[in-house]
């Protein structure tokens, strides 16, 4: 009846957190099996937000850019049946042939507009095969979440299974592939 989907253990996840690393967060990032990554070490991986369209055709295009963050948040207003999401056909194809990410932070995911256009950027990133990651940006150790529950909410927000394995684990590979680490 049900198809059983057989998806590859990381034996790592990893998060992407604000605050330099305490002895609470270095505890809790062993107890969930997690690597922590501070934007301090991502320094050599260009981790860009934007609020423009065309600002984030010329990143891409010019190769200023490996991780575009929180693309949701976009200015403008939505049209009356459609979400203006912050990506579209154009920048996704861009993306997958420059090799760019698209990251989504947990923090940000707090209305329902946020999480409708997550949702879209989710679709358009799965048809044109662009890497999406989830990262908390903890601020303090506290708001560090256990990768079992980001998976959860992955799949929440549309992505298989596979697909929400690689955005809660898959930043060491990416990083392996613009050989950073």
């Amino acid at each position: 009846m049900f198809k059983k989907v057989i998806v590859k253990e990381y034996s790592m996840y990893n998060d992407l957190i604000q605050h330099q690393p305490t002895e609470t967060s270095l505890s809790f990032s062993k107890q969930f099996k997690l690597e922590l990554f501070t934007l301090e070490q991502l320094k050599p991986l260009k981790v860009i937000t934007y609020k423009d369209d065309v600002q984030a055709r010329t990143l891409i295009e010019q190769k200023k850019v490996d991780i575009l963050l929180n693309p949701h948040l976009a200015q403008g207003k939505d049209p009356m049946h459609s979400k203006h999401s912050g990506l579209n056909q154009v920048l996704c194809e861009l993306a997958r042939k420059q090799d760019v990410a698209i990251g989504i932070t947990l923090d940000t995911c707090t209305t329902p507009v946020a999480l409708g256009r997550i949702f879209q950027n989710v679709v358009l990133c799965r048809k044109y095969h662009v890497p999406l990651f989830l990262f908390t940006f903890a601020k303090n150790p506290y708001e560090l979440r256990n990768p079992k529950d980001l998976l959860s909410f992955c799949t929440l927000l549309g992505m298989n299974s596979s697909q929400a394995l690689t955005a809660v684990s898959g930043l060491t590979a990416f990083l392996k592939r613009k050989s950073i680490k």
